[in-house]
């Protein structure tokens, strides 16, 4: 996440679990290039620019602007101690003492380039290099390695819980009779023989992973109330908070009373990567707007593993990598249900409420990147429109080219890595660092897309223009 903060006063990230983090403090040293280095003193016909290069920093130059208004600062520094001399655009400027620099507003050059000089530093030729106005040729999406990169369901070391969702929040209200995992997706007439109780080879299928079942419930070392995997001593789903159990159709069943859950501790056979089948019968309770898990095993917000769940309301959802088909009906409250989501490689994901399918998804890729071939058609197209009408010098065509060449960067890599020209990381780091780069690039995308609707709304005319273009 780019956005996971500190807590615990910084010994901890707010979402330890994912497998890149960036807090704010991630920030600090290209920020300190623009706001530690110097320090701006803000007024209303004038800025000051106050020097705080460290002594061992003898040349400094800063490629990129700092905005005053509708002025552009770039900023270099040339030696160490006072400042003995002051160049703008090349030529001496006078509003200087040893401390600080000063700007007025009516006499600086929209575009300065300043080279501050310490301890008698002498000049040296400065030039900004002009914008590079050109975009990377159009790179085809090479759908066999991102298939091949992103899988259907991605992998993760988070625990896996049982009626409640990461964080322990989205709690399910209500009762659970059974809980089964199947590392491949089921035929619709064998999730319909399940739904019949009627499971047959199934009960012992090569693809079953779990079965949980809550009629044999012990104690653990720490006294916390443990239901083993029906198929062996691993697996076994413990207790957190007040967990009860009660007689239901077909003996005990977990009664859920949004004040606790079961958790699985993380092990790589519940990293269901080549496909899925997650099953449960479930009686919902009273379930509010924000719903409640049955399965989970995903950081909360995010789509980096696998989850069932009812949102909003008792409509049954499903959350992979790929998609989350999602079905208004099929689940009434405090009546028993038999729920289940498939995932096939293929991307095909279904939803069944008992034995009948109520929602179906084909999906090719994350929806991000499957979206991203369009998006950067668009891009293009608009930018090209911004440059015939001498309008790439805008912040929007700015945008426009890091959106896409932020989007040609990720597909490179992802080539690279094909071509093994790149190291891998382990899993699930590689997956999280791949899909970082196209998460960037998709959100540059939006944040442009949704900056030029408004300008659609505009009374300004240069807005109302550029809005027309993007359409």
């Amino acid at each position: 996440r780019a956005d996971n903060p500190l807590v615990a006063f910084g010994s901890a990230v707010y979402q330890p679990q994912e497998p890149i983090n960036c807090v704010y403090d991630t920030w600090g040293i290209p920020a300190a290039m623009i706001r530690g280095l110097f320090e701006y003193l803000y007024k209303a016909d004038e800025l000051v620019l106050i020097p705080h290069i460290p002594p061992h920093v003898v040349e400094l130059e800063q490629r990129f602007p700092v905005r005053f208004g509708p002025k552009r600062f770039y900023l270099s520094t040339r030696g160490s101690g006072p400042v003995t001399g002051v160049r703008v655009n090349g030529q001496p400027w006078p509003q200087f003492d040893a401390t600080s620099i000063t700007l007025p507003a009516d006499k600086t050059p929209d575009r300065a380039v300043i080279q501050i000089l310490l301890g008698g530093a002498e000049p040296r030729p400065l030039e900004v290099a002009p914008v590079d106005h050109s975009l990377p040729p159009p790179r085809a999406v090479n759908r066999e390695i991102l298939r091949k990169e992103f899988p259907v369901i991605s992998a993760n070391e988070l625990p896996l819980r049982i009626g409640a969702d990461s964080n322990g929040q989205s709690r399910f209200v209500g009762e659970i009779g059974r809980v089964r995992l199947y590392s491949r997706p089921l035929k619709s007439e064998e999730v319909a023989a399940l739904a019949r109780r009627q499971a047959g080879p199934l009960e012992k299928d090569p693809a079953l992973v779990a079965d949980w079942r809550f009629d044999q419930a012990r104690q653990d070392n720490l006294k916390h109330t443990v239901f083993p995997n029906a198929l062996g001593e691993h697996l076994p789903a413990r207790a957190i908070g007040e967990v009860h159990v009660a007689e239901g159709p077909e003996g005990k069943v977990l009664s859920l009373n949004g004040k606790g859950y079961l958790e699985v501790a993380h092990d790589p056979r519940l990293n269901l990567t080549q496909g899925a089948t997650l099953e449960a019968w479930i009686r919902p309770g009273a379930v509010g707007s924000p719903g409640g898990r049955i399965v989970d095993k995903s950081a909360a917000g995010t789509a980096n593993g696998y989850l069932l769940d009812l949102f909003p309301g008792n409509s049954l959802r499903m959350i992979v990598e790929w998609g989350s088909p999602q079905a208004p009906t099929g689940t009434p409250a405090d009546q028993w249900v038999h729920v289940a989501g498939t995932v096939a490689l293929d991307g095909t994901l279904a939803l069944y409420a008992n034995g009948k399918a109520i929602a179906q998804q084909q999906a090719n890729l994350p929806p991000e990147i499957a979206q991203l071939e369009a998006r950067l058609q668009k891009l293009r197209t608009f930018y090209h429109r911004m440059t015939k009408a001498g309008l790439a010098d805008r912040y929007e065509a700015a945008h426009a080219r890091l959106a896409i060449r932020s989007a040609d960067v990720a597909l490179r890599r992802l080539e690279l890595l094909a071509q093994g020209k790149i190291p891998r990381r382990p899993e699930p780091s590689q997956t999280a660092a791949d899909r970082s780069y196209f998460t960037a690039a998709a959100r540059l995308t939006e944040g442009l897309a949704n900056l030029l609707a408004r300008y659609q709304q505009s009374t300004d005319p240069v807005k109302q223009r550029i809005g027309k273009l993007w359409e």
